[in-house]
């Protein structure tokens, strides 16, 4: 994931990011905030506690980042690469706070 951040990082405009931000802000917190949130709940709705395994997995998985691979599927097909790519940069930064949480929760 580095290496493909890096190459996001080298593909982008730095103007872009100080361009309209609300749009990927929006996308990058409902992933890595309300994500949790949302998994959190599911999991005690199906009855999975919270320290078994399962539950730390879905727990880490949800408070991680936008996958690259979106940047460079929206690339490929001709989509807003602008938009992807700042959305997976900010869900990256966003995912630093998610993951601290959920790991001093699950801890």
């Amino acid at each position: 994931m580095p290496l493909a951040l890096i190459g996001i990082g080298a593909t982008m405009d730095i103007k872009m990011l100080k361009g309209n931000l609300k749009a990927p802000f929006i996308a990058a917190s409902i992933k890595t905030i309300l994500g949790p949130a949302a998994a959190f709940f599911l999991i005690g709705l199906m009855g999975i506690e919270f320290s078994s395994l399962p539950g730390k997995l879905i727990l880490i998985l949800a408070a991680c980042s936008t996958g690259v691979s979106t940047f460079i599927i929206t690339e490929q097909f001709g989509g807003d690469s602008a938009l992807a790519g700042s959305t997976v940069f900010i869900s990256a930064v966003l995912s630093a706070l998610s993951l601290t949480a959920v790991l001093v929760y699950i801890h």
